[in-house]
């Protein structure tokens, strides 16, 4: 059985176990990228009717997703020195699903599969961020956060690229999703025989009392405690529902702008593909970005804040100028490259209120999968329903919506740091 390791391991044998998150978050954007590119293919597939009858698997996948992201939580609480054979299991098991799509001849059998994959990905996306913050520990953990998203969003940049290898003009994507297996599985493999963080550090930590707090007797540490718990809790809610708006804006966006280019714009399949590609590249370039800013101590305040207004900004163009290809190819661009930072800002924000426990970012990840849950969903029917200019018009509201989202959140955890250090 591997051995445990923390923030206390000698740098070589993080920078190992590091390696392998960032392969599982490559593996983890390979797969979420994958649906988008192949809707029509699984229109043919699955002989549907329409694009919004296959959007379902959307809906599917997020289930399954929230299904993970909760048992990841309870598993990693339940079983503190064993994450990474939690992960590993993940992994493999999201892999056993991403190879066996391209079989699925009805939508039945295609939602099953991704409610599997959906629940390998709760359970890998939950895991992978727990662990990288009890490896590294608090404070030092944020360049290795962003790093981790940066693999994410670079895997998904090269989930469409390999579509387009794989596919040409065709429908025939299986070979995509066995390269995308092995990635997993090879996750999966090295996850298993290296050594794991120990989760309940965090967890046990945060039940200590304050004893700067301790102006009495013990009622009034408790009443204290109750208090910044329940500011904590604000925040860890507030948390969960910025991630919820930002989750469902990035994969609303990725799913269907390729076929909005296909049936809206005009562009050629191949061409769309590419589309969706350089939106997931630069998702990875924005992280990559972030990553070196916060290495050189840039403020987070300052970059969310571009972040949130370029993704607002950006959409806005494309509302502007829905059918022109040029607008589609800038606005897609900027709008990757600004929501690249919001979820490892957001997971470090609620770090700076309270330790991320196994239960803290079970929550973080629920209110991310409801997210992914119902605005692919909401983005699916007004696009049957209204048509492809729906799209751009959503996501404005959508990223609208997600500043006020961060207004709320920043002024929570601003009074969540300054009640824990009255």
């Amino acid at each position: 059985v591997p051995a445990t390791c923390s923030h206390l391991a000698p740098p070589q044998a993080r920078h190992r176990v590091s390696a392998a998150y960032f392969l599982a978050f490559f593996g983890l954007g390979m797969i979420i990228a994958s649906p988008g590119p192949c809707l029509l293919a699984m229109v043919e597939q699955t002989q549907s009717k329409n694009v919004a009858q296959v959007s379902v698997i959307f809906v599917a996948r997020a289930a399954g997703y929230l299904a993970g992201s909760v048992l990841g939580g309870v598993t990693l609480d339940a079983l503190p020195t064993r994450g990474n054979l939690v992960l590993a299991l993940a992994l493999l098991a999201a892999a056993a699903g991403t190879a066996s799509m391209s079989r699925a001849s009805s939508l039945s059998v295609l939602s099953s599969l991704m409610v599997m994959i959906g629940l390998a990905m709760g359970v890998t996306d939950t895991a992978a961020n727990v662990l990288m913050i009890a490896l590294h520990g608090k404070g030092v953990v944020d360049p290795y956060m962003h790093a981790q998203h940066f693999f994410f969003g670079l895997g998904a940049f090269s989930s469409p690229l390999a579509l387009l290898w794989a596919m040409g003009d065709t429908y025939h994507y299986s070979g995509a999703m066995w390269a995308f297996a092995a990635v997993l599985a090879t996750g999966g493999a090295m996850l298993l025989v290296l050594p794991s963080p120990n989760t309940g550090g965090a967890a046990a930590g945060a039940a200590q009392p304050n004893p700067e707090t301790q102006t009495g007797g013990g009622g009034a540490v408790r009443c204290v405690g109750m208090a910044l718990a329940r500011r904590e809790w604000f925040v860890v809610g507030a948390t969960a529902m910025f991630l919820a708006q930002y989750v469902g804006i990035e994969v609303a966006f990725g799913g269907f702008i390729y076929t909005y280019s296909v049936q809206y714009t005009g562009l050629a399949q191949g061409l769309s593909k590419l589309v969706t590609s350089c939106y997931w590249g630069s998702i990875a370039a924005g992280r990559l970005l972030s990553t070196v800013l916060s290495a050189y101590k840039v403020s987070p305040k300052a970059i969310i804040e571009a972040s949130v207004t370029g993704a607002t900004l950006s959409s806005l163009l494309l509302c502007m100028a829905p059918a022109s290809p040029a607008a589609l190819w800038i606005s897609t661009c900027l709008f990757g490259l600004s929501l690249a930072p919001i979820f490892a800002w957001a997971m470090n924000n609620a770090e700076v209120a309270m330790p991320i426990s196994g239960r803290v970012a079970t929550i973080l990840i629920m209110g991310a999968s409801a997210g992914e849950m119902a605005l692919p969903a909401l983005a699916g029917g007004l696009f049957a329903h209204v048509g492809p200019l729906s799209l751009p018009w959503f996501i404005l509201v959508s990223c609208m919506a997600q500043c006020v989202c961060y207004h709320f959140l920043a002024g929570q955890t601003t009074e969540a740091v300054a009640e824990a250090v009255a």
